[in-house]
């Protein structure tokens, strides 16, 4: 099984609280859990800022170190619509040693 963690469900699920993620960790769940990294809703086309903000979420939630957190879950997109590949990158290269 697998648990997405995030916040806001009405905005499309949004980056949760470091105190949310804890709190879920103590619970002793089954499922593999995976962390959203999402700044913000609306579209996924994410200025430079946000995405900066975006790798330091992943660092943070990485510095913790725990162990029911398998991943993080993202997505970037272009203005075109088409995959952000060098976004993506970064993000993967924040999340080593995590399931993207």
């Amino acid at each position: 099984e697998r648990l997405e963690i995030c916040a806001s469900l009405a905005e499309g699920g949004l980056t949760p609280s470091v105190g949310l993620v804890c709190q879920i960790d103590t619970w002793g769940l089954d499922a593999e859990q995976y962390i959203m990294i999402r700044p913000r809703g609306g579209d996924f086309m994410y200025s430079e800022d946000e995405i900066q903000i975006m790798e330091q979420d992943i660092r943070c939630f990485a510095a913790l170190k725990l162990n029911s957190v398998k991943g993080f879950v993202f997505g970037v997109l272009t203005k075109d619509r088409k995959v952000n590949v060098e976004a993506t990158k970064r993000l993967v290269a924040a999340a080593v040693g995590y399931e993207t």
